[in-house]
């Protein structure tokens, strides 16, 4: 998907890749391609199904020279609007995980951009420099490095503009990874599908928390992360989660010895204790007789009392249980006169009737 043919918006699964499109002027942002960000983060905010973006610049000799300076002075613009860029975090809101990809020069108006991300991932090759010193312009965006960086290698960058390697980046810890120059993708989608295993909920709380933290003092940051965090404690893709470690922990043995973490219906409970009395469900399928899952093992022991010959509420594909019939309808592993007509497993064993 192509806006304005300056930027690129290519969606892969839950991961969209941004890309600055115009590699003959080292990506610089004029006014296509500041409004194409505009519309590209717009569209991965509301768009249910994306998780993570990766922004990047095509070619590999620049992620971006920051603001086309031609265009810049045949314009005439003095002071930028406060809608000149979209900078996540001030004018536009983007609550999802983004990743710079950087490739190669990331000076002024490219150094914002990679500010403004989540995660960085840079080539050797890379160069970051805050160059406005050398064109006489004002860099009020530069505030919030004074939490990324030390005061005074910030001071020394702004004076100086010297460019610094995306090693000495990686020191400073403005950079989380630097990778060969061809990797650089490769490794902004590894990084995506990492953060693609976690919950959703809790990666909005993390940016929500970490913006929030950066604003006030520390007693104030404590109190809004608590408030935070209660959020994540108290949603469903909580409870899914541990539900997920809980049955991977039964299959493993981690936590403790193997069957610490089964099903709760154990052989005491009554519902079991009906089952088992009932011989309505074969012992090497249904899990709430034997090895299954906690939530599986709750599911296929609730039983309800208005349906005929005790039928699963949920009707799970192993469930054997029986329903009024004819002898000749029976399933070969059930042990009851006659079976359900949603049993649709069959189990062959010697000497069972059909």
């Amino acid at each position: 998907m192509a806006m304005a043919n300056e930027v690129l918006y290519e969606i892969e699964g839950e991961i969209v890749v941004i890309t600055l499109n115009r590699p003959d002027k080292r990506n610089a942002l004029n006014a296509a391609m500041r409004e194409g960000l505009w519309e590209a983060w717009r569209n991965f905010e509301s768009d249910p199904r994306l998780r993570v973006a990766i922004l990047t610049g095509a070619g590999d000799k620049a992620f971006c020279a920051g603001i086309d300076l031609i265009e810049f002075t045949e314009t005439k613009l003095g002071v930028p609007p406060p809608n000149f860029l979209p900078v996540i975090g001030q004018n536009i809101k983007v609550s999802k995980p983004v990743i710079a990809a950087v490739n190669g020069g990331a000076y002024a108006g490219g150094w914002r951009l990679v500010q403004m991300c989540d995660l960085c991932v840079a080539s050797e090759t890379a160069r970051f420099a805050i160059t406005e010193a050398r064109v006489g312009r004002g860099v009020p965006w530069a505030a919030p490095l004074i939490h990324m960086i030390p005061q005074r290698v910030m001071v020394e960058l702004l004076m100086t503009a010297n460019p610094i390697s995306a090693q000495r980046g990686y020191e400073l810890g403005f950079v989380n990874h630097v990778v060969a120059p061809g990797d650089v993708m490769a490794k902004a989608r590894a990084l995506a599908n990492d953060i693609l295993a976690g919950s959703p909920l809790f990666m909005r709380a993390v940016k929500e928390m970490v913006a929030m933290s950066t604003e006030v003092g520390n007693s104030e940051a404590i109190r809004n992360a608590d408030r935070i965090s209660s959020l994540c404690i108290r949603a469903k893709t909580r409870s899914r989660g541990r539900w997920r470690f809980a049955r991977s922990a039964s299959r493993s043995g981690v936590g403790g010895k193997k069957g610490d973490l089964q099903c709760r219906t154990s052989t005491s409970s009554p519902h079991v204790a009906a089952c088992r009395a009932a011989r309505c469900c074969n012992p090497a399928l249904a899990p709430c007789c034997s090895t299954g899952s906690a939530r599986r093992g709750r599911r296929t022991a609730r039983w309800s009392r208005s349906r005929p010959a005790w039928r699963c509420r949920t009707r799970p594909r192993h469930c054997l249980s029986a329903k009024q019939g004819s002898e000749s309808n029976r399933s070969p592993t059930c042990r009851r006169p006659t079976r359900s007509p949603s049993c649709s497993r069959r189990a062959e064993r010697p000497g069972s009737i059909s």
